[in-house]
């Protein structure tokens, strides 16, 4: 729980841009619990990509002036719907078939994790990817501040 939280936290502050960072936030949060649940993380990657493959190619294509910001608004909001639907349908039949898909548990065996909460909260903070992601997104706020007081 304090990885996927903390994991999320980072996954949204580094996409430095307010609007963003809610729902980039959750995205972690679901990323995070769906590489926890199929133990790896190949499924959020592919989800990832797909989000930016669409955000891209939207992009260019109104950019080129081949679809309309109003098409492009209708583009969005069928996926968004879509996808929410098909969400809460895949929510459902997951529950229905699995009582404790939804379930996260530190038991392995019977056995509980011993390590307490600072225990925890240290070994996530002095893990290397944890350290690279916060040393990138300080570099990454540091430049920006200076780039908006000199530009």
């Amino acid at each position: 729980t304090v990885a996927i939280i903390g994991s999320s936290v980072l996954f949204g502050a580094m996409h430095q841009n307010i609007s963003q960072i809610p729902f980039a936030f959750i995205l972690g949060l679901i990323f995070a619990y769906i590489d926890c649940k199929f133990n790896s993380i190949l499924p959020s990657i592919a989800i990832h990509f797909l989000n930016n493959l669409y955000a891209v190619s939207m992009r260019i294509l109104r950019d080129a002036n081949i679809v309309s910001d109003y098409a492009a608004t209708i583009i969005s909001y069928s996926l968004i719907i879509f996808f929410c639907i098909a969400g809460f349908v895949s929510y459902i039949v997951l529950a229905k078939n699995d009582k404790n898909f939804f379930k996260m548990s530190d038991k392995k065996d019977g056995i509980v994790s011993e390590l307490s909460l600072k225990e925890k909260m240290t070994a996530f903070l002095v893990n290397p990817g944890i350290i690279l992601s916060l040393v990138l997104f300080l570099m990454t706020t540091i430049t920006n501040l200076g780039l908006i007081n000199n530009g």
